[in-house]
């Protein structure tokens, strides 16, 4: 084996250190400075990648807080309408129920006012019909007519006794 030789051993020793000066130097100017360039893009792009998240992450939560106070002003906004709807409905209906109390209690005044009216006109009408009868019983049981004065104060007094 060549590697054995020990009179080949020196100048083998000096390609060796010729070849690894070589292979050092062809890598230390150029693939150590590709490969470091490499992994400095490299690191460069995932440093600008993690920047570019962050930022999305802070625009997210920015947008996310401002969706959130959003929807809160438009439920409290609707409340609101729904409050002023509710006080307008309930002030409309007090409305219009005290026009239909006041209406009614119109109405029931004027029934009130017929019905006291027919009732008197009734009792004139009754105490006539009540005299005419009753002077013509009288006439007939006793046989003689009596005056229309006495008979009306009769049947006025027996209609108070009545009452």
């Amino acid at each position: 084996m060549p590697q054995m030789v020990i009179p080949d051993y020196a100048p083998q020793i000096v390609w060796l250190i010729l070849t690894f000066c070589a292979l050092y130097f062809a890598m230390a100017k150029f693939a150590l400075p590709t490969v470091e360039r490499v992994l400095e893009e490299r690191r460069n792009r995932i440093d600008a990648n993690l920047e570019r998240a962050a930022a999305l992450k802070e625009e997210a939560e920015a947008t996310a807080r401002a969706y959130e106070e959003t929807l809160t002003q438009a439920r409290n906004e609707a409340q609101e309408v729904l409050r002023k709807a509710t006080e307008a409905f309930a002030e409309v209906t007090t409305k219009k129920a005290a026009a239909f109390d006041a209406e009614l209690g119109e109405k029931t005044k004027a029934a009130e006012s017929r019905i006291t009216q027919l009732r008197e006109k009734a009792r004139a009408e009754t105490k006539s019909v009540a005299t005419e009868v009753a002077a013509a019983i009288a006439a007939r049981l006793i046989g003689t007519k009596l005056p229309e004065n006495q008979v009306a104060i009769a049947v006025e007094a027996a209609i108070k006794e009545e009452v």
